[in-house]
């Protein structure tokens, strides 16, 4: 939305809208002393290309910009509301991104009674290997070397490069044992005692254990290891499943997976290669465009809610959104860096969420957006609140409050002077802000 406002006493204002239910690739608003640009790009033209079409609405208004975002809400009510079956009015409040096994007290539990905590992102990453976020295996061993865990009693599963080639660590893992009990209590506790929902984690984007490309032998898999037993079974069960939808895999021009380059704080391989975002070591990337994938996304989502029913999810990384996977065909992109006809990630992305909300909402839960970056109105379409863990910028403050007029917004406070334990979060009531 570009809003133009009348110069000295001219009470006018103009908003040239751009339509949230085109196609959209990538888009921009392109401004200079000279002139202003809204701009469309990696658009595919000619050939057996669908027509292709970018709404503008012309909205005279007052001398301010309200009133066309007020415009755009009410033409356009799914980007701004939550869904009526999502339960989300229930998440109103404060929110944390911790990890919460329940035995926390005293002045912690009673610094969340006066942050009125209603939501809580689950930081416990209660799972083996990343992409398999709830097993349907009643316990197992998670020994995840990424995120916030912080084991307790458990086991050390040794690790070594016994199996080639494979991209893991050389070092002991300090193992925890998990069960859908232990997890579903978890969340119990945090509503019963505080009255707070919890978001399960969600992501659309990347997968897999110490990865291995489908096209090469997998080593030590034969026979496979007991399910959910360390991470020699992280790592088999992570690429046996990664074959069967090898086709939603990213890779480069050269043909390998996309390889992250000095850990976790760097960039994956940047464009030409497709991938505009950061990848944790040993992952890879999928394309939600394709079926194969969105079938396994959509079945780790059910086991979530099967096992240990939470309050709703939060996805994680649409960061993704700006990749492309090389050789795919998603209809509608091209880009010549990309070989010409490619996919366009946030395509699918924009797939996959209108299946997730679908199955969350008929559970009365709600999916919430983690942006970090790449926000936009039309990747929003399904949400019903957002929870955005480097949203406390100025700059995406102010983008996500024009988002979340009318949902819940959440984000991380990084200089709160209070952090107790926990990453204390900063939340928008009645279009205020606050960090208690």
């Amino acid at each position: 939305m570009l809003t133009l406002l009348g110069q000295g006493s001219a009470d006018a204002g103009l908003s040239i809208i751009c339509a949230p239910n085109d196609t959209l690739v990538n888009t921009a608003l392109e401004a200079s002393a000279e002139q202003l640009s809204i701009l469309n790009w990696n658009h595919r033209l000619g050939g057996s290309s669908a027509p292709l079409r970018f709404t503008r609405y012309i909205v005279a208004h007052d001398a301010c910009w309200r009133p066309g975002l007020a415009w755009l809400a009410t033409e356009f009510p799914k980007y701004f509301e939550s869904h009526p079956d999502s339960g989300s009015e229930k998440l109103w409040g404060s929110g944390q991104y911790m990890d919460y096994r329940g035995n926390e007290e005293g002045d912690i539990e009673s610094f969340w009674r006066r942050l009125n905590l209603t939501t809580n992102w689950d930081a416990t990453f209660p799972w083996p290997w990343w992409g398999n976020y709830m097993p349907t295996e009643p316990e197992w061993l998670d020994c995840l070397p990424v995120g916030h865990n912080a084991p307790g009693t458990g086991v050390v599963q040794p690790w070594n490069r016994k199996y080639g080639k494979n991209r893991h660590l050389t070092k002991d893992w300090q193992c925890e044992r998990m069960n859908h009990s232990a997890v579903r209590g978890w969340y119990d506790k945090l509503q019963r005692r505080l009255g707070a929902g919890t978001l399960y984690y969600g992501n659309a984007f990347e997968f897999g254990s110490w990865t291995v490309d489908p096209a090469e032998p997998l080593v030590g898999c034969d026979p496979m290891p007991a399910a959910g037993s360390g991470n020699h079974s992280a790592y088999c069960e992570a690429n046996v499943a990664l074959r069967t939808m090898a086709d939603a895999i990213l890779r480069t021009k050269g043909g390998g997976l996309l390889e992250e380059t000095r850990g976790h704080a760097s960039p994956c391989n940047p464009p030409p290669d497709g991938c505009g975002a950061r990848i944790a070591p040993g992952m890879t990337i999928g394309d939600p465009g394709v079926e194969s994938f969105q079938e396994f996304l959509l079945g780790v989502l059910r086991n979530q809610m099967k096992y240990t029913p939470g309050a709703g999810l939060a996805m994680d990384r649409q960061d993704h959104c700006v990749g492309f996977r090389i050789g795919g065909d998603d209809g509608v992109s091209y880009d010549a860096e990309h070989g010409g006809v490619t996919s366009h990630l946030g395509q699918g992305f924009k797939k996959i969420m209108r299946r997730f909300a679908k199955e969350l909402h008929a559970q009365k839960q709600a999916l919430f957006l983690s942006s970090t970056g790449n926000r936009r109105l039309d990747f929003s379409e399904a949400m019903d609140g957002f929870f955005d863990e480097i949203g406390d910028s100025p700059g995406s403050f102010a983008v996500n409050g024009l988002l979340a007029i009318n949902q819940p917004l959440v984000t991380w406070c990084h200089n709160c002077e209070m952090q107790m334990r926990s990453r204390i979060a900063c939340t928008r009531v009645a279009n205020q802000e606050a960090c208690v």
